[in-house]
């Protein structure tokens, strides 16, 4: 076989790279939505069993965070001198905003499936305190990570 006859048998149309493209991109989101999926069950599972949740009108609610990559999250820092404060901006990174949606959209449509319930936060890992994503944060140390939070309600037999 020439060189041209191996040319000619591996030519692609751009369309067809275009769409192989994207199937990988959506089995890629799907792979990384259901391992984390199945690492929030297990962390509402183990507190389920350690009675970390709260009761209301016989119902348990039951919560649990997950690191999600780090590629998604942008720090931004803004210094004010006139009032002498740092802010922090958390918002998603441009580069992989695409891939980002299309995990979250894939998380959420496997997660409902089980009544689950998903939201993007920040983990102040400086505090111990969670905040909405994206977030402006005024303080002068501060360490956060991109996170779901995962909830589900529990109905108790009383």
């Amino acid at each position: 076989m020439s060189f041209q006859d191996e040319l000619r048998q591996n030519l692609r149309t751009p369309e067809v790279v275009k769409r192989e493209e994207e199937e990988r991109k959506q089995k890629s989101a799907t792979i990384e939505a259901e391992c984390t999926l199945i690492r929030l069950k297990l962390k509402l599972t183990e507190n389920v069993k350690n009675a970390q949740y709260t009761i209301h009108d016989g119902v348990a609610t039951v919560s649990s965070l997950e690191e999600i990559s780090s590629l998604y999250l942008r720090e931004r820092k803004q210094i004010d001198s006139v009032n002498i404060e740092i802010w922090h901006h958390y918002d998603l990174n441009p580069t992989y905003k695409e891939d980002f949606e299309l995990f979250i959209s894939k998380l959420k449509q496997l997660a409902l499936n089980d009544n689950i319930s998903i939201e993007c936060v920040l983990a102040d890992c400086s505090c111990n305190k969670t905040h909405f994503f994206p977030a402006k944060i005024p303080r002068p140390y501060t360490y956060c990570k991109l996170c779901v939070r995962a909830t589900t309600d529990v109905a108790l037999d009383l």
